[in-house]
Formats: C-alpha cells, structure tokens, sequence
C-alpha cells in the first residue's frame, strides 16, 4: 500500500526477518502462583485445566440465523 500524501512511500514498514516471540503457551502454573487476585486465580485454574486436556485447541462460532445450516 502507498501513502500518496508521501510521494509514493509505502504508508506500512517491511516486514522483520526476526521472528515474534511464541505466546501460545504460556507458564499457567507460574502465572497462577504469582497472583493472589481470586478472579484471575479462578480463571487461570481453569485455562491451566483445559491446557492438559490435549494439545489441540478447536473453537467453533456459528452466527446463522436459527434452522439453517451450510447445506440450506
């Protein structure tokens, strides 16, 4: 993409050759020992549960309206 108010610059930077740092899989445990907040220790329980459950993460949205399906 251009910013034609620069003279033609591109408007973004190029892309890094160094890679992102990995926050796929965080310490739980070690998050959940460092706070004493009872919300966040609940719910990182529960993350740090689901965690061990398997290694594979699947999410499913569906905003169809009601009674119909992908073959309607």
């Amino acid at each position: 993409m251009l910013d034609h108010h620069a003279g033609g610059t591109p408007a973004t930077p190029a892309p890094r050759s160094e890679e992102l740092p990995d926050f796929g899989r965080p310490d739980l445990a070690a998050l959940r020992g460092r706070t004493d907040h009872p919300v966040l220790s609940d719910v990182v329980a529960v993350l740090q549960r689901r965690a061990e459950r398997g290694p594979e993460a699947v999410a499913y949205y569906d905003d169809a309206p009601a009674g119909l399906t992908s073959g309607d």
